[in-house]
């Protein structure tokens, strides 16, 4: 799938918008199984929780 520049986002799911920029450079999913715990810590901001969730990373100069 590949979003063109002038296409409304509300016109595509969050599991669209989660595949188009899971192919893009310097992006990851990760996907977490039910009742598995993570968590992401940045500087002094950490975010616990538990799945079943999908994690977005982009890097930056994405």
């Amino acid at each position: 799938m590949f979003i063109k520049k002038t296409s409304s986002l509300s016109n595509f799911s969050s599991e669209e918008l989660m595949k188009e920029l899971a192919t893009r450079k310097n992006s990851s999913i990760l996907k977490m199984n039910s009742n598995q715990q993570f968590q992401v810590k940045n500087g002094q901001k950490r975010i616990k929780e538990k799945g079943p969730a999908i994690v977005l990373v982009i890097r930056e100069g994405a």
